[in-house]
């Protein structure tokens, strides 16, 4: 009996060791180390979960994380991995490996093959990277905003809250499709839920500028410091500004400029009008052209020899020389010239634009179109610019600087500063202050003054800085710079 029991016990003990030693195998499996069972042997799960521990180590072997293997291993693995088991995980990688030319010869055909059998296979993200690839112009792709815009929606469709937000800020500004600020809020509404940063931000702003949405200060402020609680500059920032983008639609009342970005119908009544001296202002527009968010002094001078015209813009104080091409559909389309302006949004510097073409008619000895930019960093179209100007013959800008000349007293000032000007002719005169986006921050109407010299006492309600003067008197425009030292009044 005593026999019988000791045998007994030894054969528990060992059923007990073979039960362990077989899940150890099992769970040495599953992690990717040497098998000691058929593979076959496996259930459906524990082969998906193998697979994606093959192919997760893959992929830490091609960053240089793991380099107990080469990536001609790695590169075997994923292919083996789609081929085996059709892992959309696999396909994404390769994907990036072929952009990348990492454990393979770089080729970007392949890589876009690659990430569109991801997304078909279920891997969401697989579309974020197409999207990017054609939006930003990567990897030698030509960029198709409208390839991106459906990349993304693709992507969204599919649960990707990137693709959601990008999806919405393409949307918002209408690259690659129409301009929409309430489907945009929408795409921004789902990614939110998701507590994604750039999300939240973009809903403040939609609820701060009444932007698809009714306007709402209180909404506005929740979702801003949601954002920023969560780690996001840009909200941060915008919490700190004292007035939404669109404030401007309250300030300009007397009609000079339009309310909203003008339909623009090239009409020339005479070319000739073409070259010249040209003086007034540039009115920027928001994405949907409806709300005036900046204005300022604008020149530019105009030299036409056939279908190729030369001349300088002037933005504010800066100067930008520029080579063009008259077109047929009375267009010009720039070879050259590029200029820096600060934006709203941008804290690290002025962001830099390349002129791309002006769409414009000419009636009246003016000229008025919309000027068409290309920021060189976001690599998109910048927004509506609209501009009106009237010629003054084919002068210099010295010549034209020269007979509007104006004296400043005292500059830099603290509180207030006096105007001595020359007047052709009696007019009405406004003064109007910028700061250095181009955003009006102060002005005033003088009234009708006589012709000849002409004297303005200007006490500006302004924080301390630099700032650009410009005053409107009849024909004529004068502009200079202005500093004001001291504390904000």
């Amino acid at each position: 009996m005593k026999s019988f029991l000791r045998t007994n016990n030894v054969s528990i003990l060992w059923s007990c060791m073979l039960v362990i030693a077989t899940v150890v195998l099992n769970v040495t499996s599953a992690s990717g180390q040497i098998r000691r069972q058929p593979f076959s042997s496996l259930t459906k799960p524990e082969q998906k979960r193998l697979w994606k521990s093959r192919v997760e180590r893959a992929n830490r072997v091609l960053k240089g994380i793991d380099e107990s293997k080469t990536k001609d291993w790695a590169i075997n693995v994923l292919e083996t991995a789609v081929t085996e088991d059709s892992s959309a995980l696999a396909m994404n990688s390769l994907g990036i490996a072929y952009l990348q030319g990492n454990g393979v010869k770089a080729d970007s055909i392949r890589a876009v093959s690659w990430f569109e059998r991801a997304g078909q296979h279920g891997y969401a993200y697989a579309y974020y990277h197409l999207g990017a690839l054609y939006r930003f112009a990567m990897y030698g792709v030509e960029q198709n905003f409208k390839k991106a815009y459906d990349y993304f929606s693709l992507g969204a469709e599919k649960g990707s809250t990137d693709c959601m937000y990008v999806k919405g800020m393409m949307l918002y500004k209408g690259t690659g499709c129409h301009q929409n600020y309430t489907e945009a809020f929408q795409c921004f509404k789902d990614a939110s839920e998701k507590r994604h940063r750039p999300s939240l931000y973009m809903i403040g702003l939609c609820y701060r500028n009444g932007y698809g949405v009714g306007t709402d200060s209180d909404l506005a402020t929740e979702y801003l410091y949601r954002s920023a609680m969560l780690g996001y500059r840009d909200a941060k920032e915008e919490l700190e500004r004292p007035n939404p983008e669109n404030y401007l639609e309250n300030l300009y009342t007397d009609g000079n400029i339009p309310d909203e970005m003008p339909q623009i119908s090239p009409t020339v009544n005479d070319t000739s009008l073409i070259a010249g001296c040209y003086h007034g202002y540039l009115a920027t527009y928001d994405w949907s052209g409806k709300y005036l968010i900046g204005e300022k002094p604008m020149s530019m001078i105009v030299r036409k020899k056939g279908a190729e015209v030369t001349g300088q813009m002037v933005l504010g104080t800066d100067t930008v020389p520029f080579t063009a091409n008259l077109t047929e559909d009375n267009r010009l389309d720039f070879m050259s010239g590029s200029l820096k302006m600060n934006d709203r949004y941008t804290t690290s510097g002025a962001v830099k634009y390349r002129l791309t073409n002006v769409l414009y008619d000419v009636w009246n000895e003016k000229i008025r179109g919309r000027l068409n930019l290309y920021s060189l960093s976001q690599k998109e179209p910048e927004r509506p610019m609209f501009f009106e100007l009237k010629r003054d013959g084919m002068q210099t800008l010295l010549q034209q600087d020269n007979k509007n000349n104006i004296a400043i007293m005292p500059n830099p000032f603290e509180k207030s500063f006096t105007i001595n000007l020359e007047l052709q002719e009696s007019s009405p005169v406004k003064v109007r202050i910028f700061n250095v986006n181009g955003i009006m921050v102060w002005q005033q109407d003088y009234g009708q003054q006589n012709s000849g010299a002409c004297q303005l006492i200007v006490n500006p309600a302004i924080k301390p800085g630099r700032y650009v003067l410009n005053i409107m008197a009849g024909i004529q425009i004068f502009h200079s710079l202005v500093v004001k030292e001291g504390g904000a009044q």
